[in-house]
């Protein structure tokens, strides 16, 4: 469909949850900054009835008029579906959107079209990574780490059927020393996945490249948890199968199992438990104090280079996590030696004032010493002249 010489289709959203019919997410709104689009969604209206009254039960589907071939922003009032499905209707095979939302908190984000994942475009710091350069592929996507943002293809296609669900994950950050080029130089992302896939034994579908910034260079990746975890598991177990994996990454790194071509300088970690929606008949006094606890906070680990080591050629290190920290001899020392030097430097400089000073007092004692002298001198020469001058002055009768 065509308006003033803009294409528009139909799009069609929805949650997959649960709580479906229960929850509230509207007002919806989607924009796009040109030309200047705008739609605000509500949810449907009640379609049940329960005698003379409405089931007060909503279904959380959102079909909107949409511009076609460009990326338009949803943004959702309430907190985003576990689980959303999108299609695009009304439309050519050869017409695609790109649709963008940002989440409210870290979460990790698994894309799939007809079951099968799709895993997202790897970020570049420095290029441009555009989703329909060679043309529209249904759920291609790509996730911004540290915004908490997706981007994502969908198209005319009557297959494409988009689902975006949030999983339980680990977010990683490896810091290396390295630059982007060398990193590619020898296919770093393929021998990364590898690696990391090999070393931790969990299956390549599992682990994700999100994107590779600069700095020098820090590679961001997620770990989704084990598919048999149990969609029934309460948070706590959720983490401490997450957690695990963190150790076992980290006790690969510190053992010299994991190494790459460049060294690791540091680790982050964030445990992302995806939120389960519940029915009102299922939420116990667990699940409800668990949902008033804080989100856990990145993670950050020091690595503390050990003596380099060559093998066939390529320079690789070991390194030994300790959370950040220094022992205690360590820091005393230091805290000493800071000390110390603070001390010695003020007592230096106290020194050089005070010798400045009596300097300037000597002086000045020594200059006022020679303007006494040269007035004594100046007194006494002129009563010299004086007793000199008198005798000729006085009277002969006195002579």
């Amino acid at each position: 469909m065509s308006c003033k010489g803009f294409d528009y289709g139909l799009a069609v959203f929805e949650s997959l949850d649960v709580d479906k019919f229960k929850r509230i997410l509207s007002p919806i709104t989607l924009s796009t900054p040109n030309p200047g689009f705008t739609n605000k969604l509500n949810t449907f209206m009640d379609h049940v009835w329960n005698g003379f009254y409405t089931g007060l039960t909503r279904l959380s589907r959102f079909p909107s008029l949409i511009l076609l071939n460009q990326t338009v922003n949803i943004s959702w009032s309430g907190t985003i579906p576990v689980k959303t499905q999108y299609v695009l209707q009304g439309v050519s095979t050869r017409d695609w959107v790109i649709l963008r939302q940002r989440y409210t908190k870290p979460e990790s984000i698994q894309v799939s079209v007809n079951g099968a994942i799709i895993k997202p475009v790897k970020l570049i710091q420095g290029q441009e990574h555009d989703l329909v350069k060679d043309g529209p592929v249904c759920g291609a996507n790509k996730f911004y780490f540290q915004e908490q943002t997706i981007e994502f293809v969908v198209t005319g296609d009557p297959n494409c059927v988009v689902i975006l669900e949030q999983v339980n994950a680990v977010q990683v950050s490896l810091h290396m020393e390295t630059t982007v080029e060398k990193f590619f130089e020898k296919q770093g992302d393929v021998e990364f996945i590898d690696k990391i896939t090999a070393v931790l034994g969990v299956p390549a579908d599992r682990v994700r490249i999100v994107s590779i910034r600069k700095g020098s260079v820090i590679v961001d990746f997620v770990i989704d948890a084990p598919k048999n975890t149990s969609e029934n598991a309460t948070t706590a177990e959720v983490k401490t199968v997450l957690k695990s994996q963190v150790d076992d990454l980290i006790k690969k790194v510190e053992t010299g199992t994991l190494a790459f071509s460049a060294p690791i300088l540091s680790l982050t970690y964030q445990l992302v438990v995806a939120p389960q929606p519940k029915n009102e008949t299922n939420v116990s006094a667990e699940t409800k104090s668990e949902e008033t606890k804080t989100e856990d906070k990145p993670v950050e680990v020091k690595v503390i280079p050990r003596q380099a080591s060559s093998t066939n050629g390529v320079r690789t290190t070991t390194g030994k996590f300790d959370g950040g920290k220094v022992d205690d001899v360590s820091w005393g020392f230091v805290c000493f030696v800071i000390i110390f030097g603070t001390l010695s430097l003020a007592l230096l400089i106290y020194a050089v004032y005070l010798l400045i000073e009596r300097r300037r007092k000597t002086a000045e004692e020594l200059e006022l010493m020679k303007k006494k002298l040269q007035t004594f001198r100046d007194a006494g020469a002129r009563v010299s002249k004086i007793m000199i001058e008198v005798p000729k002055s006085r009277p002969a009768s006195f002579r």
